[in-house]
């Protein structure tokens, strides 16, 4: 409609189609679309093509942190650094406004050509009394108590353990 291109992420007709994911998916990506920030991806729109969930957000030219360290091993203790602010800065954000991000990894930080770092997903954060949709206990960077009540301290654990994988290369 304005001439921007945009990220599209398409979901799953059976994850779609299940009530409680449904109704989750409309409460978070809610929050997504009121919460900006520069280092959060910003979600334009939420809703429903056929019968599959979308959600679509700003691109964000760059490479995945993930892809980084696959590629670079050990980052720079200026680069790590830099992005342990960004996305500190982030998260703050997200828990002033009550929310808990709970899927703090490299797959969801994207470092751009600008060196500009964006969390990703945080469209899919959970509020402490809500529960976080997937499974936030599969990662090497998702705090113990991730399995039961998620809780800010859970996001800055996956940030340390983040950060930790970036000064190492690997998680």
């Amino acid at each position: 409609e304005h001439g921007h291109e945009v990220a599209l992420t398409l979901l799953s007709e059976p994850l779609s189609e299940n009530p409680c994911f449904r109704e989750a998916f409309d409460r978070e990506s809610g929050l997504a679309r009121s919460t900006r920030h520069p280092h959060l991806v910003h979600v334009i729109d939420a809703g429903t093509l056929g019968a599959r969930c979308y959600l679509s957000s700003t691109l964000v030219a760059g490479s995945s942190l993930e892809r980084l360290l696959a590629n670079r091993g050990p980052l720079p203790s200026r680069s790590w650094l830099s992005i342990g602010a960004a996305l500190a800065a982030a998260l703050q954000h997200i828990h002033d406004a009550g929310f808990i991000h709970g899927h703090v990894s490299p797959s969801q930080v994207v470092v751009g050509s600008g060196r500009e770092v964006i969390l990703l997903g945080s469209g899919l954060a959970a509020t402490a009394a809500q529960p976080i949709l997937g499974d936030a206990a599969a990662t090497p960077f998702s705090a113990p108590e991730a399995a039961t009540e998620p809780t800010r301290a859970m996001d800055v654990f996956s940030l340390a353990a983040l950060l930790a994988a970036c000064a190492l290369g690997r998680p």
